[in-house]
């Protein structure tokens, strides 16, 4: 049940992708076409929603052991990532 809370909660925040999806809606002219853009990209959507789901589900029971310190490590390398990013814009 936590997890289904979550789905629903993480579902309200935008992608970068629902914005051109909201442009083109916007560009349809009417209210309709535009409700149409939208109904499409969103049952479009679904799909990979639904694999994204399962394929970490599986991937949770498969690979938990191996994927605790890999996880990490990508984390780290991230974080130095994105600290040399902001250092080479502010510098």
């Amino acid at each position: 049940m936590r997890g289904y809370i979550l789905g629903i909660l993480l579902g309200f925040i935008p992608c970068g992708l629902i914005y051109g999806a909201l442009v083109l809606a916007a560009a349809g002219g009417s209210a309709l076409s535009g409700g149409m853009v939208m109904a499409t990209f969103g049952l479009g959507t679904v799909p990979m929603l639904f694999a994204t789901g399962w394929v970490g589900q599986y991937a949770t029971r498969k690979f938990r052991g191996v994927m605790a310190p890999v996880g990490r490590g990508l984390m780290v390398a991230n974080a130095v990532v994105l600290a040399l990013l902001a250092y080479h814009q502010i510098a």
